[in-house]
């Protein structure tokens, strides 16, 4: 599928005018080119849709040029610290997010596992703890992550609520194996939010 996936994918989506545009896996999409790719963010932002990016970096490689076109047009980036890390050069988690930030995201949410999240934006820079849960499997933890994300987005949460709704979906997911018998219902997520804290530090 990952081979397959093309512009005409993105136009079909374009389409059903969406609220969100995501697209994840970026980087190992073959016939997904740079310039039009961000065209098709360009085309969704001007019709006030939201575009949500998140990557796959196999190992190491000359990333930085498939995204300098397109994270200009991204609203939200949603890599992890190890695609960052591969991407940039660079492993710290805060100067990863400024660095996206300077080649034009709006919101950059860099995703650590177990150490929690640092997410940078014009109107909020923080360093998110991680929910304690029991970890069994981390398959498919960043793609909850990324969903709970999402359905913050579609609600129009604030977004430190985005950041938290976020976090919960992605601890949900890794404790139990494969991704997604864990997964939170929406009605175990409100009752979790409601009894855990999430720790939030300004940067």
């Amino acid at each position: 599928a990952n081979q397959g996936l093309s512009v005409a994918d993105l136009d079909r989506a374009l389409s059903a005018a969406p609220k969100v545009l995501y697209l994840g896996g970026y980087l190992i999409l073959p016939a997904l080119e740079a310039e039009a790719l961000a065209q098709r963010f360009a085309r969704a932002r001007r019709a006030g849709v939201l575009t949500v990016l998140d990557v796959a970096t196999p190992g190491p490689g000359d990333y930085l040029r498939h995204l300098r076109p397109v994270l200009p047009e991204t609203d939200v980036f949603l890599p992890n610290g190890d695609e960052a890390a591969l991407i940039l050069g660079e492993t710290d988690p805060v100067r990863q997010a400024r660095a996206f930030r300077d080649l034009g995201a709006r919101r950059v949410v860099v995703t650590r596992g177990a150490h929690g999240a640092v997410a940078l934006s014009e109107a909020l820079q923080v360093r998110l703890g991680a929910y304690p849960v029991p970890f069994v499997d981390g398959t498919g933890g960043g793609d909850a992550f990324d969903a709970g994300y999402i359905l913050g987005l579609l609600e129009g949460l604030p977004e430190i609520e985005c950041l938290k709704l976020a976090s919960a979906l992605g601890a949900s997911c890794v404790r139990a194996v494969g991704t997604t018998a864990g997964v939170f219902t929406r009605p175990e997520v409100d009752a979790f939010l409601r009894q855990h804290e999430l720790s939030v530090e300004a940067l």
